[in-house]
């Protein structure tokens, strides 16, 4: 009997209002809409909402902005009467784009029969774009790794349009314009290069390790460095060295920074506990050995085995220095600061050149016969990073009083997940990027 009731009570619904929602079917019979729109992925006609072909291509993120925006529109239309007037257009996108706004009285003004979202441009190639005032936010997404970059319009080509006596802003000219915009497959063949780059840096990483990077950001603005956001490890890149090859010694860097914090974290399964594994002791161990080393001057350019090493006792231990950025890739890292800048430096020059770096350090051990001595365990640590049996397998000196003193200087990775960080925060969550105000391509 209940089962009957419910049977009655849904098809007596059936026959009620018509739907909120129209199917993609009904929307191909529908010729009107579909000329009308024939680019556009969503649209409203008479208080239903139409989905179209470019609807159900778009990310679920931009899906739920055309439900949201469409939804607005329909319920406008079903709540006031017909005008098709440009005044009337521009107060209906307007509470659609702030449905805030969208109260009893704003939704009693008359609104046009037609209102469609924007069509959505095919971007060059980008998997989403974020239109800001004075910038967009690009992104591809390869191979399980989300890069995204921030790019001033005037650096594609994209400036201010007179039409009609009126500015045209350039977040219009560029989503309303002829694409591709030339320069931007540039960008996109560079990301998908830094994204791979990344992938192989991930493999050098424990099983499992919650710290691989699986986003990378790049901006003017952004400083290189390690971060985390929504508990996974984040890449932090200056797009200024976008098309130099710095950039992918900068992400062996700064994703060696993410191995040693899974390393100085492992003993505990309670990361802000921070409680390293045998990885980390010896690395910091080995830190201390060679902070013990003869000092010597800051390099000032890549490594020259003409430039013998001297003596200097206002400079940094030898053993230290000599896994400085600057020596092997030509500029960056600080590895005396400490154990974590230290591996960091080392690991990345070891990814990047093993032979190079071999040689860099024989160069500093004909200065202290300290460095050639040490030399095979810091190989031996480098090449083990990765291999969660062989850490556990390392042997670590038994009085640690000095060593987690050490560790207690490296400071844990900065989470930028709910920060405040202005450009920055928008990379990592681009929902957050100011909008230029509304859009309309037909006009």
């Amino acid at each position: 009997m209940k089962v009957a009731k419910y049977r009655r009570r849904a098809a007596k619904l059936s026959r009620g209002p018509k739907p909120f929602f129209k199917n993609v079917h009904e929307n191909d019979r529908n010729g009107k809409a579909q000329s009308f729109f024939e680019k556009a992925p969503a649209w409203s006609i008479g208080g239903s909402v139409y989905l179209g072909a470019g609807f159900f291509a778009a990310s679920p993120g931009k899906q739920t902005e055309m439900l949201q925006h469409e939804s607005v529109h329909a319920l406008h239309q079903r709540s006031a009467a017909v005008d098709n007037s440009d005044a009337a257009r521009d107060h209906a996108e307007n509470i659609a784009n702030n449905p805030g706004l969208a109260n009893a009285n704003a939704l009693s003004v008359p609104a046009p029969a037609v209102l469609g979202f924007n069509p959505q441009q095919p971007y060059d190639g980008w998997k989403e774009v974020f239109l800001g005032p004075q910038q967009i936010i690009g992104e591809i997404i390869e191979n399980g790794i989300t890069v995204r970059i921030e790019i001033p319009y005037g650096d594609i080509g994209v400036n201010e349009q007179i039409k009609n006596g009126s500015v045209v802003h350039r977040s219009k000219v560029y989503n309303c314009g002829s694409h591709p915009y030339k320069p931007i497959a540039g960008y996109i063949k560079r990301l998908k290069s830094i994204a791979a780059s990344t992938v192989e840096m991930n493999k050098k990483f424990p099983a499992g390790s919650v710290w691989k990077a699986d986003m990378v950001i790049l901006g003017p603005h952004v400083d290189d460095a390690y971060r985390t956001a929504n508990g996974r490890g984040l890449l932090e890149l200056n797009s200024k060295n976008l098309d130099s090859k710095l950039i992918f010694d900068t992400i062996a860097h700064e994703a060696a920074h993410g191995i040693f914090e899974h390393h100085a974290t492992a003993g505990d399964t309670d990361h802000t506990q921070r409680v390293p594994n045998n990885f980390a002791l010896a690395v910091a161990d080995l830190y201390i050995k060679l902070s013990n080393t003869k000092k010597v001057h800051n390099p000032t350019g890549k490594f020259d085995p003409k430039i013998k090493p001297i003596e200097f006792a206002g400079g940094k231990p030898a053993g230290l220095m000599m896994v400085s950025d600057t020596l092997w890739s030509g500029e960056g890292g600080h590895s005396w600061e400490n154990a974590d800048e230290f591996f960091a430096s080392a690991f990345a020059a070891y990814v990047q050149d093993k032979g190079l770096l071999s040689r860099i350090i024989d160069h500093y051990g004909s200065l202290d016969p300290a460095i050639k001595l040490l030399k095979p365990r810091l190989f031996e640590l480098l090449q083990i990073a990765g291999d969660e049996k062989k850490v556990s397998a390392l042997k670590v000196p038994d009085d640690k009083t000095e060593i987690m003193d050490q560790l207690r200087r490296v400071k844990p990775a900065t989470d930028h997940t709910n920060s405040s960080l202005g450009n920055i925060r928008q990379l990592v969550d681009p929902y957050l990027l100011k909008s230029p105000g509304p859009i309309d391509c037909r006009k």
